[in-house]
């Protein structure tokens, strides 16, 4: 059934007001992880990009060719801070990364989408939660590698308190948390003091 004039003003109404709170949320969050870096780690701004899906089209592309998600970029995205600049790689180097999710439904790997395949439909996929996961990498030993191959080598920290590492890659250790996103925007001062106090562990702990 077609919809009324009154029923498309409604939605064109929640419509605006949905993008003016996921701006007015961006204007909060993005600050956020600039602070809780610089104060937990000296880690500066390095890159960010979406975690499962594209980067909006090019201006020369048809928008309708690419995933609607696209143009959503900042729903499911990767905010990397790290303490030096360049491409050595210097033991004692941190890098703080934020994983936000929105809602982690969205996640490749998540039970709600493990079965579809193409582009999830948003009105259809099951509700997951909002977080961050807040993932920490420690250089422990010095490498003739340049720091971008070894950070493209490197797995995503699964959670955990303890540092960990891979055999393949002895240059970095990891180790990662699962924070409720109502959590970190309330109170991202208990994120900064965790990983403070998980850089300064002793290597090896």
């Amino acid at each position: 059934m077609s919809e009324t004039l009154d029923q498309a003003e409604k939605l064109v109404g929640q419509l605006a007001q949905a993008h003016r709170l996921c701006v007015g949320f961006y204007q909060r969050i993005l600050p956020q992880f600039d602070q809780v870096a610089i104060a937990a780690a000296d880690a500066h701004f390095w890159y960010w990009k979406p975690s499962e899906n594209g980067m909006p089209c090019r201006g020369s592309s048809r928008p309708s060719d690419s995933w609607a998600w696209d143009f959503v970029p900042l729903f499911a995205s990767t905010h990397a801070y790290r303490s030096h600049d360049g491409d050595a790689v210097k033991l004692g180097s941190k890098v703080v990364v934020f994983r936000l999710y929105i809602d982690d439904a969205f996640k490749k790997d998540s039970q709600q989408r493990r079965a579809l395949k193409g582009e999830p439909d948003p009105l259809s996929l099951a509700t997951g939660t909002p977080l961050v996961d807040v993932c920490l990498y420690r250089c422990v030993m010095e490498s003739d590698k340049s720091f971008g191959v070894i950070w493209n080598e490197l797995p995503w920290a699964e959670p955990s308190d303890d540092w960990c590492s891979t055999p393949d890659i002895p240059e970095f250790q990891f180790c990662a948390r699962h924070v409720p996103l109502a959590e970190f925007i309330i109170n991202s001062g208990a994120t900064q003091s965790w990983i403070s106090e998980k850089f300064s562990d002793k290597q090896g702990q």
